[in-house]
């Protein structure tokens, strides 16, 4: 039976978070163990904080029981694609597409998506769903459903629960961007903090439109980051991704996988080195093409990352009608397989 109500604490307890109160209270105070240090990633604006979990801490199981116990089955917004099962990447992008290549699209992305939802946002987001008649005991749940899933007051990027109440969060914000667009014939879709627009309406490329957007995240607790915003008239290129009539790959997206093989296919010796397990040149040569050291350590990493792009190339193709590109990928997929098959066989 899936638990997307809490009719009481004791079925919290045992069904959600499967700890006894006494033992999760303990846990609960404890929980800056579980988080460990702040680790400071730079970017280019700013910073990002991680934190070095320990799984072996007892947070990390209840976290995870009450992602599969409760937070799996509470419905997200038809507009969440990331973070939600059977969705990828592609399902965010491919409403997007234009058989006529007239769309107009607008890329927006969130600020600090995870930094900026607090655990108040988490009790009032979760509350909905727990339908307790007595009030004391209510706010005990919703205080430690709250707990469980935030530190510091906030929700963790990197933690199991982050992307699943993310999405439950932000799903009233959907809603009414949703409703928003419809004034204008705008579809949108969301990627975690990635918002995208399009449609053959203008007035989707206009500031207006962006502000009202802006004020409708605002109205709850987010904020723009307009450094990251993107526009495009026909179609739009994001993380190496060009969406026009169809789906496909950016030429830079291309350019790494092209360059490895493009080494590897010209040269048998070379595909005998590595087969022998000497990855020493292939690593050199990307090294003077792109500056990243010791890219692999041997010759099954170099197999692994082939046959995964390979696989990537052929989930992109099957959802692609441009035949052009189908024929270039497809050629790819030919010398990725020639590349393996000597360095295996």
């Amino acid at each position: 039976m899936k638990n997307w109500k809490i009719k009481s604490e004791d079925k919290f307890l045992s069904l959600i978070v499967n700890c006894q109160k006494e033992d999760l209270k303990r846990v609960l105070m404890d929980k800056s163990q579980y988080y460990g240090d702040e680790v400071l990633i730079p970017k280019k604006r700013g910073v990002r904080t991680i934190y070095n979990i320990d799984k072996e801490h007892p947070l990390y199981k209840i976290q995870k029981s009450v992602v599969n116990n409760f937070l799996n089955n509470i419905r997200v917004s038809d507009a969440a694609c990331g973070f939600v099962k059977k969705t990828s990447y592609y399902d965010f992008l491919e409403p997007h597409t234009d058989f006529y290549c007239k769309n107009n699209y607008l890329r927006l992305d969130l600020k600090d998506f995870f930094g900026t939802i607090t655990k108040s946002m988490v009790y009032d987001a979760l509350e909905f769903y727990c339908q307790i008649d007595d009030k004391d005991e209510k706010e005990r749940v919703l205080n430690y459903l709250s707990d469980i899933l935030t530190y510091n007051d906030v929700v963790v990027q990197g933690c199991i629960p982050s992307p699943m109440i993310s999405n439950i969060v932000f799903r009233k914000v959907d809603i009414r961007i949703q409703r928003y667009c419809n004034t204008c014939n705008a579809k949108y879709t969301r990627y975690a903090d990635d918002l995208l627009f399009s449609g053959r309406d203008e007035r989707i490329l206009k500031n207006s439109f962006c502000k009202g957007i802006s004020k409708i995240v605002q109205d709850n607790g987010f904020e723009i980051n307009y450094d990251k915003k993107i526009k495009g008239k026909g179609y739009i290129s994001l993380n190496g991704f060009v969406v026009s009539d169809s789906i496909t790959l950016s030429r830079k997206k291309l350019e790494e996988i092209n360059r490895i093989v493009f080494y590897l296919k010209g040269n048998k010796e070379r595909l005998r080195k590595i087969k022998n397990g000497d990855v020493s040149e292939l690593n050199e040569h990307i090294k003077n093409e792109t500056g990243v050291e010791n890219k692999f350590s041997g010759k099954y990493q170099v197999t692994n990352y082939l046959n995964g792009y390979r696989a990537f190339l052929i989930s992109i193709i099957k959802k692609t009608e441009n035949k052009k590109f189908m024929g270039k990928v497809k050629n790819i997929i030919i010398n990725i397989e020639y590349c393996v098959d000597k360095i295996i066989v």
